[in-house]
């Protein structure tokens, strides 16, 4: 599955997006890394079972933002997904 995640935060400002309940079968990778960032990593959350990405813009950084998501083997969803994300980092 392919799609596109549009995204508003302000400066300074963590993104995150839920991924979903992982399995021994769950594979993630950041495809296509954001440019202008501080963190964008994926992160495991053992006591809840879900994995997460989290994204936040580089300091003092306005403007758009663009990263590529592939993952496969979630609970919710096995199937592969692309997902593109455009971020929109106000004031």
């Amino acid at each position: 599955m392919r799609g596109t995640e549009r995204v508003r935060i302000q400066a300074g400002e963590t993104y995150r997006f839920i991924i979903g309940q992982y399995t021994d079968n769950t594979v993630i990778e950041i495809l296509q890394p954001p440019t202008n960032h501080s963190q964008s990593e994926v992160s495991y959350d053992e006591q809840t079972g879900l994995v997460n990405y989290y994204y936040t813009p580089e300091d003092e950084f306005i403007g758009s933002d663009e990263f590529i998501l592939f993952y496969e083997g979630i609970i919710e969803s096995p199937a592969q997904h692309f997902i593109t994300f455009k971020i929109t980092v106000t004031e």
